[in-house]
């Protein structure tokens, strides 16, 4: 390829799919808060800006702690954000949107630290809407039970390859270890002895001897 027709990007601009899509939602939360703002009288613009790279159409002097914190309430009283990785996320994008686009922005370097502070609220309030509503903060995946391991093994045993088959023993021993793999991470392949009966099966025996003493504490 011809140097003359390379032409060089602003690699560190550049993004992943999930995390552009990401900050356009923050971005459209933010244009819908300031034109609630612009409805109330309290801005003189509809609009902060139309896309991530456009020009800011709020002067730096509106940007101020107390439009920052009433976005965080705004998203969860008037958007009804129901959970609270989500709501941070967006705050947390949006912060880094307003330190882009105004370079000399002080509010997020003040020495009271409010941007921590209002962080911490928004978690309080969240608690508080769970303790309330008998939910639960995070909504993690359900455990994986004896079945679940089953199938995998099961599927990992007729995939017959090298590889298949270290993360099969990859995964009964975190399932023995209660996931506490760093228990047996100084183990040596010198150090254990495996002896495999039936191992055509995805329900073979698989025992290990280990050769030294683990300490678990």
């Amino acid at each position: 390829m011809e140097e003359d027709s390379i032409i060089l990007e602003n690699i560190a601009n550049q993004v992943g799919d999930k995390l552009a899509k990401s900050i356009k939602t923050s971005l459209n939360h933010f244009n819908s808060y300031v034109k609630y703002l612009f409805d109330k009288g309290e801005v003189n613009v509809a609009e902060y800006k139309s896309k991530y790279d456009a020009s800011p159409k709020l002067t730096e002097d509106f940007i101020t702690e107390d439009l920052f914190a009433k976005f965080a309430d705004y998203l969860m009283k008037i958007k009804n954000i129901n959970k609270y990785e989500t709501t941070v996320a967006y705050i947390s994008r949006v912060k880094n949107i307003l330190c882009r686009d105004y370079r000399n922005l002080e509010i997020f370097r003040t020495a009271d630290n409010w941007y921590q502070r209002l962080r911490s609220r928004v978690l309080k309030l969240y608690m508080e809407k769970c303790q309330k509503d008998g939910t639960s903060l995070k909504e993690g995946a359900p455990p994986m039970n004896a079945d679940d391991l089953l199938k995998i093994v099961t599927y990992l045993i007729d995939e017959n390859t090298t590889k298949s088959f270290n993360q099969r023993a990859l995964m009964v021993m975190q399932w023995q270890t209660v996931g506490r793999i760093t228990e047996v991470a100084k183990l040596q392949s010198s150090d254990v002895n495996v002896h495999i009966t039936n191992a055509s099966n995805a329900s073979c025996c698989i025992k290990v001897i280990f050769s030294i003493v683990i300490n678990i504490r």
